[in-house]
């Protein structure tokens, strides 16, 4: 059964409809392949091109090893961000469990 659904929605081209949880969207999403970002500002900032940026991912293979850490804590603390203004995700996906990649990129003073 599995491999019929599977088989089907690769012969079909068929996209998923991925909806932002929160905030912006920007790329697309699929059931082959998604390369997609979402997030949106905390709170406003006046002065934003005094901004700390800093970027975490973590990669997941076939949904059991993962390496890395994409948690917004990790990526305050390694680009030493103590007021968080905005955090945006990026999800970069290959058959759905196959390849994962998620970054989390947090901005910040």
């Amino acid at each position: 059964m599995i491999g019929l659904v599977t088989g089907t929605m690769i012969l079909s081209g068929c996209t998923t409809g991925l909806v932002a949880p929160y905030g912006t969207e920007e790329g697309s999403g699929g059931a082959h392949y998604t390369d997609l970002t979402v997030g949106s500002p905390l709170k406003d900032t006046p002065n934003a091109t005094s901004l700390k940026k800093r970027k975490t991912c973590s990669v997941a293979i076939i949904g059991f090893q993962t390496d890395g850490d994409s948690s917004t804590q990790t990526a305050m603390k390694n680009g030493n961000i103590k007021h968080l203004v905005s955090v945006k995700h990026h999800i970069t996906s290959v058959l759905g469990l196959l390849y994962t990649k998620v970054c989390t990129i947090a901005k910040g003073r």
